[in-house]
Protein backbone atom coordinates (compact mmCIF):
# COMPACT_ATOMS: atom_id res chain seq x y z
CA UNK A 1 0.00 0.00 0.00
CA UNK A 2 3.02 2.68 0.90
CA UNK A 3 4.39 1.70 -3.21
CA UNK A 4 1.08 2.08 -4.10
CA UNK A 5 0.60 5.56 -2.52
CA UNK A 6 4.13 6.48 -3.30
CA UNK A 7 3.64 5.76 -7.17
CA UNK A 8 0.31 8.49 -7.22
CA UNK A 9 2.92 10.94 -5.88
CA UNK A 10 4.49 10.74 -9.03
CA UNK A 11 3.15 12.64 -12.02
CA UNK A 12 2.67 15.91 -9.89
CA UNK A 13 7.01 15.99 -9.51
CA UNK A 14 9.66 17.98 -11.61
CA UNK A 15 11.72 15.41 -13.73
CA UNK A 16 14.33 15.70 -11.41
CA UNK A 17 12.44 14.80 -7.74
CA UNK A 18 10.37 11.74 -10.05
CA UNK A 19 13.74 10.44 -11.32
CA UNK A 20 15.01 10.01 -7.46
CA UNK A 21 11.59 8.78 -6.26
CA UNK A 22 11.83 5.83 -8.86
CA UNK A 23 14.91 5.31 -7.99
CA UNK A 24 13.82 4.29 -4.74
CA UNK A 25 10.64 2.55 -5.46
CA UNK A 26 12.62 0.54 -7.65
CA UNK A 27 15.39 -0.25 -5.13
CA UNK A 28 12.08 -0.87 -2.64
CA UNK A 29 10.33 -3.14 -5.17
CA UNK A 30 13.71 -5.39 -5.87
CA UNK A 31 13.11 -8.96 -6.05
CA UNK A 32 9.62 -8.67 -4.69
CA UNK A 33 7.19 -10.88 -5.97
CA UNK A 34 4.25 -8.82 -4.31
CA UNK A 35 5.24 -5.89 -6.03
CA UNK A 36 6.34 -7.30 -9.36
CA UNK A 37 3.98 -5.25 -11.08
CA UNK A 38 4.46 -2.08 -9.59
CA UNK A 39 8.32 -2.27 -10.52
CA UNK A 40 7.31 -3.44 -14.13
CA UNK A 41 5.14 0.16 -14.04
CA UNK A 42 7.97 2.24 -12.54
CA UNK A 43 10.23 0.28 -15.25
CA UNK A 44 8.10 1.84 -18.29
CA UNK A 45 7.82 5.33 -16.43
CA UNK A 46 11.88 5.27 -16.69
CA UNK A 47 11.77 3.70 -19.99
CA UNK A 48 9.65 6.52 -21.46
CA UNK A 49 11.40 9.35 -19.68
CA UNK A 50 14.81 7.67 -21.50
CA UNK A 51 12.71 7.73 -24.85
CA UNK A 52 11.47 11.71 -24.04
CA UNK A 53 14.93 12.25 -23.72
CA UNK A 54 16.01 10.81 -27.39
CA UNK A 55 17.72 8.03 -26.13
CA UNK A 56 15.16 5.06 -27.31
CA UNK A 57 17.89 2.55 -26.97
CA UNK A 58 18.28 3.07 -23.46
CA UNK A 59 14.76 2.84 -23.18
CA UNK A 60 14.72 -0.35 -24.85
CA UNK A 61 17.22 -1.69 -22.80
CA UNK A 62 15.46 -1.23 -19.85
CA UNK A 63 12.18 -2.71 -20.62
CA UNK A 64 13.20 -5.39 -22.68
CA UNK A 65 14.12 -7.82 -19.90
CA UNK A 66 10.53 -7.67 -17.70
CA UNK A 67 9.49 -10.78 -17.71
CA UNK A 68 5.65 -9.70 -17.32
CA UNK A 69 4.52 -12.60 -19.58
CA UNK A 70 4.72 -14.19 -16.22
CA UNK A 71 2.90 -12.16 -13.89
CA UNK A 72 -0.69 -13.59 -12.52
CA UNK A 73 -1.49 -10.33 -10.97
CA UNK A 74 -1.08 -8.12 -14.59
CA UNK A 75 -4.24 -7.73 -15.59
CA UNK A 76 -4.24 -9.37 -19.40
CA UNK A 77 -4.83 -6.04 -21.58
CA UNK A 78 -1.99 -4.81 -19.80
CA UNK A 79 0.04 -7.29 -20.26
CA UNK A 80 -0.13 -7.23 -23.75
CA UNK A 81 0.11 -3.77 -24.12
CA UNK A 82 3.68 -3.66 -22.23
CA UNK A 83 4.72 -6.44 -24.87
CA UNK A 84 3.74 -4.68 -27.69
CA UNK A 85 6.12 -1.29 -25.89
CA UNK A 86 8.64 -3.69 -25.62
CA UNK A 87 8.13 -5.21 -29.38
CA UNK A 88 8.18 -1.25 -30.70
CA UNK A 89 11.37 -0.09 -28.70
CA UNK A 90 13.57 -2.94 -29.43
CA UNK A 91 12.16 -2.26 -33.24
CA UNK A 92 13.49 1.11 -32.39
CA UNK A 93 16.87 0.44 -32.45
CA UNK A 94 16.74 -2.62 -35.26
CA UNK A 95 17.29 -5.38 -32.82
CA UNK A 96 15.04 -7.87 -35.10
CA UNK A 97 16.13 -10.87 -32.92
CA UNK A 98 15.05 -9.48 -29.72
CA UNK A 99 11.73 -8.47 -31.68
CA UNK A 100 11.49 -12.50 -32.00
CA UNK A 101 11.80 -13.36 -29.09
CA UNK A 102 9.73 -10.98 -27.30
CA UNK A 103 6.84 -12.00 -30.20
CA UNK A 104 6.78 -15.00 -29.18
CA UNK A 105 5.59 -13.91 -25.62
CA UNK A 106 1.95 -13.00 -27.13
CA UNK A 107 -0.38 -15.77 -28.26
CA UNK A 108 -1.94 -14.62 -31.54
CA UNK A 109 -5.23 -16.44 -30.12
CA UNK A 110 -5.73 -13.94 -27.28
CA UNK A 111 -5.39 -11.35 -29.75
CA UNK A 112 -8.75 -12.37 -31.25
CA UNK A 113 -10.94 -11.54 -28.90
CA UNK A 114 -13.09 -8.91 -29.57
CA UNK A 115 -11.83 -6.04 -27.19
CA UNK A 116 -7.99 -6.38 -28.83
CA UNK A 117 -8.50 -5.46 -32.42
CA UNK A 118 -6.22 -2.41 -31.89
CA UNK A 119 -3.25 -4.65 -29.83
CA UNK A 120 -3.87 -7.34 -32.74
CA UNK A 121 -3.27 -4.43 -35.27
CA UNK A 122 -0.39 -2.59 -33.62
CA UNK A 123 1.17 -6.35 -33.35
CA UNK A 124 1.13 -7.37 -36.85
CA UNK A 125 2.06 -4.40 -37.95
CA UNK A 126 5.64 -4.71 -35.87
CA UNK A 127 6.13 -8.41 -37.34
CA UNK A 128 5.63 -7.06 -40.97
CA UNK A 129 8.64 -4.43 -39.81
CA UNK A 130 10.33 -7.71 -38.78
CA UNK A 131 9.35 -9.64 -41.65
CA UNK A 132 10.28 -7.47 -44.28
CA UNK A 133 13.99 -6.80 -42.68
CA UNK A 134 14.41 -10.62 -43.07
CA UNK A 135 13.54 -10.33 -46.29
CA UNK A 136 10.24 -13.03 -45.84
CA UNK A 137 7.44 -11.93 -47.75
CA UNK A 138 4.96 -14.47 -47.56
CA UNK A 139 5.00 -14.19 -43.87
CA UNK A 140 4.84 -10.51 -44.20
CA UNK A 141 1.88 -11.01 -46.49
CA UNK A 142 0.34 -13.50 -43.94
CA UNK A 143 0.58 -10.59 -41.38
CA UNK A 144 -1.50 -8.19 -43.93
CA UNK A 145 -4.16 -10.65 -44.24
CA UNK A 146 -4.44 -10.92 -40.22
CA UNK A 147 -4.75 -7.69 -40.13
CA UNK A 148 -7.33 -7.15 -42.83
CA UNK A 149 -9.21 -10.16 -41.61
CA UNK A 150 -9.71 -7.50 -38.04
CA UNK A 151 -13.25 -6.64 -37.71
CA UNK A 152 -12.62 -3.22 -37.38
CA UNK A 153 -10.77 -2.83 -40.55
CA UNK A 154 -13.15 -4.82 -42.45
CA UNK A 155 -16.10 -2.43 -41.53
CA UNK A 156 -14.01 0.46 -42.40
CA UNK A 157 -13.48 0.86 -46.95
CA UNK A 158 -10.64 3.25 -46.13
CA UNK A 159 -8.57 0.83 -43.77
CA UNK A 160 -8.82 -2.42 -45.51
CA UNK A 161 -8.12 -1.48 -49.06
CA UNK A 162 -4.46 -0.41 -48.06
CA UNK A 163 -4.04 -3.31 -46.25
CA UNK A 164 -5.69 -6.06 -49.03
CA UNK A 165 -3.35 -4.18 -51.25
CA UNK A 166 -0.15 -4.51 -49.28
CA UNK A 167 -0.96 -8.28 -49.05
CA UNK A 168 -1.57 -8.55 -52.20
CA UNK A 169 1.70 -6.95 -53.15
CA UNK A 170 3.55 -8.51 -50.86
CA UNK A 171 2.15 -12.35 -51.65
CA UNK A 172 3.24 -11.68 -55.14
CA UNK A 173 6.62 -10.71 -54.26
CA UNK A 174 7.53 -13.35 -52.50
CA UNK A 175 8.91 -16.58 -53.57
CA UNK A 176 6.75 -19.13 -56.08
CA UNK A 177 5.35 -21.96 -54.23
CA UNK A 178 2.83 -24.05 -53.44
CA UNK A 179 1.65 -22.26 -50.71
CA UNK A 180 1.98 -18.78 -52.48
CA UNK A 181 -0.32 -20.33 -54.95
CA UNK A 182 -3.27 -21.60 -52.95
CA UNK A 183 -3.26 -18.08 -51.03
CA UNK A 184 -3.09 -16.11 -54.29
CA UNK A 185 -6.04 -18.28 -55.13
CA UNK A 186 -7.85 -17.87 -52.21
CA UNK A 187 -7.37 -13.86 -52.71
CA UNK A 188 -8.82 -14.14 -56.24
CA UNK A 189 -12.12 -16.38 -54.88
CA UNK A 190 -13.05 -15.63 -51.31
CA UNK A 191 -11.97 -11.41 -51.60
CA UNK A 192 -13.59 -11.24 -55.32
CA UNK A 193 -15.83 -8.48 -54.07
CA UNK A 194 -13.59 -6.29 -52.31
CA UNK A 195 -10.80 -7.04 -55.04
CA UNK A 196 -12.93 -5.76 -58.15
CA UNK A 197 -12.86 -2.15 -55.60
CA UNK A 198 -8.90 -2.26 -56.19
CA UNK A 199 -8.58 -3.00 -60.19
CA UNK A 200 -5.17 -2.56 -60.48
CA UNK A 201 -4.36 -5.24 -57.84
CA UNK A 202 -7.27 -7.23 -59.14
CA UNK A 203 -5.43 -7.28 -61.99
CA UNK A 204 -1.44 -8.04 -60.76
CA UNK A 205 -3.65 -11.35 -58.98
CA UNK A 206 -4.85 -12.40 -62.24
CA UNK A 207 -1.73 -11.89 -63.86
CA UNK A 208 0.37 -14.42 -61.91
CA UNK A 209 -2.32 -16.76 -61.48
CA UNK A 210 -2.24 -17.07 -65.43
CA UNK A 211 1.22 -17.29 -64.89
CA UNK A 212 2.19 -14.33 -67.33
CA UNK A 213 4.97 -13.07 -65.26
CA UNK A 214 7.87 -15.22 -65.57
Amino acid sequence: DMVHLVMSWLDGLDKETKLELIGTLNEVTEGKIFVEVEKARLTEMMAKMKEDEGDAEEAANLLQEVQVESFGAMERREKTEYILNQMRLVLLKKDYIRTQIISKKLNPKLLEADDFQDLKILYYEYMVKYWLHEKKFLDASKAYLSIFKTASVQADESKWKPVLTAHALFLTLAQYDNEQEDMLNKLDTLEAKKLDKVPVIQQVVMLFLRKEIT
